[in-house]
């Protein structure tokens, strides 16, 4: 919306999600909006378990984990501490991780890796023989694969909800998503992600005026 108002497209560059700040592209991935964060926190979780498939050294998914939702929650990048090589083998892939995390989350997500994670893959398959066919090449390119299919998300997201002809309104749909939430919670109570809270908090008024709870009652 910036952009489109810097050309003469549209007369507000206010994020067409939450209404309240000028949206640029650090903007599309930090969006406060309720629906944009459990969106994300989905891609999140779809990530992990792309990450997962494809053998990758848990150290590595579960930095890459904390990047983003730091990244996401408008945090700066936190360094990981390294360990005492006496009390932890794995100090050389902490270092290594860290190297890799200064070339900014916006490249990682946009598809750009180093060979400082390669490394660290490469001595984690070699360590546990991760899979008989195991290819680092292929490996780098699942991780780019992942990596962009997670920044896609954002924006299809984004620019689906900017173009939904569905007629309903903003908290409408908040609504229907906490109405989801609360039977999620009645299936299993451990299942739900951290950052999804706050629409559980939704009074119950509010829940119980959603279309969908009349429905699913």
């Amino acid at each position: 919306m910036k952009r489109n108002m810097e050309w003469k497209l549209s007369n507000s560059n206010k994020c067409p999600l939450c209404f309240s700040e000028i949206e640029d592209r650090i903007h599309i991935y930090r969006c406060r909006d309720h629906l944009a964060i459990a969106h994300r926190n989905q891609q999140l979780i779809l990530l992990r378990k792309k990450l997962a498939k494809s053998n990758t050294n848990p150290l590595i998914t579960n930095h890459i984990i904390r990047a983003l939702r730091q990244y996401t929650g408008g945090f700066h990048i936190s360094k990981i501490p390294i360990p005492d090589p006496k009390l932890d083998p794995n100090t050389i892939d902490y270092e290594s991780l860290n190297t890799f995390f200064e070339i900014g989350v916006d490249n990682i997500i946009s598809g750009v890796i180093s060979s400082d994670i390669t490394d660290v893959q490469k001595r984690y398959a070699s360590q546990y023989n991760v899979g008989e066919k195991f290819s680092i090449l292929s490996w780098n390119r699942s991780l780019i694969k992942a990596l962009l299919d997670f920044s896609n998300s954002i924006w299809q997201y984004r620019s689906g909800i900017l173009h939904d002809q569905k007629e309903l309104s903003r908290e409408t749909m908040i609504q229907e998503k906490a109405v989801e939430l609360l039977l999620d919670l009645k299936r299993d109570p451990y299942r739900l992600p951290y950052d999804w809270r706050d629409l559980v908090v939704r009074t119950p008024a509010e829940i119980l005026e959603s279309p969908m709870a009349k429905i699913r009652s």
